[in-house]
């Protein structure tokens, strides 16, 4: 990988690598390892899982006043694989991702669990190569926002701001060709979303009501 290339990463994550072996070893997938050789991304992954799972138990307890259940259940919505999938597409990092050819197929086919792993790996190597201040800061800016999380939170999230308004949003679903719409109302406003499922149209409309509050 060429130095414009490193720097054009650390541009993106946010965070300049002392080590830069440690960014590259975060963006190699094992396929690329056994057909090149060198050191995956596995157990990079394996240490930013715990890393992150710290970080956002530590910011709840600290902005949460809710019991554990409510608190395991807002945890689990931020470090599961959708959100994590949705931060790295927008980081875009998949398109430095080493591969090998059969991993390949995997790289925008939508597959949440192999994008996943690695904004895990790239947490953990900023953690091991500049502390949990680096760590933090990484996972504040580019996971911790509620358009990342799951479909269901986008909605718990609206109803939560509105419910002081006395007002409860309303879901009206349709099926338009291969995918749905949906129509939110909410007191005189309407907000429509699109999704391959009527799940993924309610998410929709919900993340675009949530940015009018």
């Amino acid at each position: 990988m060429r130095n414009d290339e490193i720097e054009r990463i650390e541009a993106i994550i946010g965070y300049t690598f002392r080590d830069k072996s440690r960014l590259m070893t975060a963006l190699t997938h094992a396929s690329y390892v056994n057909e090149h050789g060198g050191e995956s991304n596995e157990r990079l992954e394996f240490l930013g899982d715990s890393v992150l799972g710290l970080i956002v138990a530590q910011k709840l307890y600290a902005e949460r006043s809710g019991n554990e259940g409510a608190l395991t259940k807002e945890k689990a919505s931020i470090v599961s694989q959708v959100p994590l999938a949705h931060a790295v597409d927008d980081m875009g990092l998949t398109a430095f991702y080493r591969m090998g050819k059969g991993a390949t197929q995997a790289k925008g086919n939508g597959k949440e669990k192999f994008r996943s792993n690695l904004f895990e790996a790239v947490l953990g190597a900023i953690y091991l190569d500049g502390g949990m201040e680096s760590a933090v800061s990484f996972t504040q800016s580019k996971l911790i926002d509620p358009h990342y999380r799951g479909e269901e939170s986008a909605k718990t999230l609206l109803q939560e701001r509105v419910a002081k308004t006395g007002s409860l949003p309303q879901y009206a679903v349709e099926q338009i060709g291969n995918g749905f719409k949906c129509c939110l109302t909410l007191g005189e406003k309407n907000f429509y979303g699109m999704g391959d499922t009527k799940s993924a149209a309610e998410h929709d409309a919900a993340k675009k009501a949530l940015a009018a509050f």
